[in-house]
């Protein structure tokens, strides 16, 4: 044992060093700037950057009573991620910004903006916002907000997204966007002078708002303008190579729609369905259909549509009222198929004496000058594709051919029936084939036939009885 103790007492103060020595990382105090996100830049009085650069890798929150003032400078909201980081100007606080430049990072990670206090741009770029299909870009809820002179580029939705205000823009260029302007939730803001082109979706969209949308220069984007439960002023605006249409008014829009030009749309220069918009005095040319209605009563009065690919005014169901338009423009050119057409829909099923669908059934239609308009065979579920059959046709406008009442024959085998619709409203007809019981029966009526023979072989069974 004598020998062991001094190897002992060598040992203990080994065994306190080591412990020292693990213990001793725990009370370093780590340096607070290595790995800590750089604090939020909060405005609560008035801050002025002028001829400068602000990179800025944190929030930027103007507070109640703070005011931002950026003027020939450049405000970079350096994101790593799209989101990081946003510009948020609080109810009470004030952004200004003239001939200044609000953009994100090298990394192009988009950033999130949003005004519920005041805000003034004026020939300033703002650019590189986040934003998704209902949600993003200068997201402004309050009315003390005025836009004008800027350029608006390369957000990842929206532009700009107004909801339930009144702000003003004008002057401004977007493009090369998602989309361009959205209002919503009540909003009324006057949105004029503007160039919006080159969006992969609607230049404008209104939704359950009533803004006023005056002197712009639409052009190049999927849409033009999209209403939706909406009853804006659209007037003087100019309208071109939309890819769908012109002006989209749906569900409910009672817009009113004047003085506007609008050419080159891919469909429609305007499109209008289940809604009473006023359409008067608009140049309407060179699109698919000038004037597409559909189960309208839009009021189309005054307007030039000409030079169309189809027709000038193509009306499916609904009651539209044309008065005093134009169908050719200025050189004498007309649209490609008539001045207006009217159409509605007819669904024709085909069922046997109990009533069952019967497939295979040849349907055609003539209309009143005996012209094949249809002919084709019943699905599994006794139908033919739903019809759009017109009721009238007018090349010039001024005089108009009724194409109604139709003739429709159906036939099957040695069966046939044949009626006759008027077309002034849509319709649905159930056409039945039945034989003489001498004949016999067509298919689907077989189990009748099947009992009708048990019932005779029962009987002649009695009778030998």
């Amino acid at each position: 044992m004598t020998s062991g103790q001094p190897v002992l007492r060598r040992s203990v103060p080994a065994a306190m060093l080591l412990l020292a020595m693990l213990l001793v990382p725990a009370f370093i105090v780590p340096d607070a700037t290595a790995d800590s996100p750089p604090p939020d830049w909060v405005i609560s009085s008035t801050v002025t950057l002028d001829r400068t650069v602000k990179d800025l890798r944190a929030n930027l929150i103007i507070e109640s009573g703070g005011e931002l003032r950026i003027t020939n400078s450049t405000l970079v909201m350096n994101c790593s991620t799209d989101g990081e980081f946003e510009l948020l100007v609080k109810t009470g606080g004030r952004l200004v910004s003239e001939n200044a430049n609000i953009t994100f990072g090298p990394s192009r990670a988009h950033y999130w903006f949003r005004v519920n206090g005041s805000m003034e741009l004026r020939d300033s770029e703002i650019s590189g916002t986040r934003g998704m299909f209902d949600l993003g870009g200068v997201y402004i809820t309050s009315s003390q907000v005025s836009i004008s002179g800027c350029h608006f580029f390369d957000h990842q939705w929206y532009a700009l997204l107004i909801n339930g205000s009144s702000p003003s823009v004008s002057a401004c260029r977007i493009d090369h966007c998602k989309g361009g302007i959205r209002i919503e939730s009540g909003g009324k803001p006057t949105i004029s002078g503007n160039a919006i082109q080159g969006n992969e979706r609607d230049g404008i969209t209104v939704l359950g708002s009533n803004p006023t949308i005056k002197d712009n220069k639409i052009s190049d984007n999927w849409r033009g303008i999209g209403l939706f439960q909406s009853e804006p002023e659209v007037s003087g605006n100019e309208i071109t190579g939309s890819g769908l249409v012109g002006i989209d008014c749906s569900d409910n829009s009672d817009a009113a729609i004047t003085g506007n030009t609008i050419s080159g749309s891919g469909q429609a220069g305007i499109s209008v369905v289940y809604s009473a918009p006023s359409i008067r005095s608009n140049t309407i040319t060179s699109n698919g259909v000038g004037i597409n209605s559909t189960s309208s009563a839009a009021q189309i009065s005054k307007n030039t549509l000409a030079a169309n690919r189809e027709w000038g005014v193509f009306a499916k169901g609904g009651a539209p009222t044309l008065e005093g338009n134009k169908y050719t423009d200025g050189s004498g050119k007309a649209n490609g198929l008539g001045a207006v057409a009217t159409v509605w829909t007819l669904r024709v099923t085909v069922v046997d004496s109990e009533r069952k669908p019967v497939p295979d059934a040849l349907v055609t239609v003539k209309d009143r000058t005996g012209k094949l308009v249809f002919s084709g065979r019943t699905g599994d579920d006794g139908t033919v594709p739903a019809l759009e059959l017109y009721q009238s046709q007018s090349g010039d406008g001024a005089s108009s051919q009724s194409t109604t009442p139709h003739t429709i024959k159906v036939s099957w085998e040695d069966l046939s029936s044949s009626t006759t619709v008027t077309m002034d409203k849509d319709r649905s007809i159930t056409a039945e084939l039945t034989r003489p019981a001498e004949k016999g029966f067509i298919p689907a009526a077989g189990g009748m036939l099947a009992l009708a023979a048990i019932m005779f072989v029962l009987a002649l069974a009695g009778k030998r009885r």
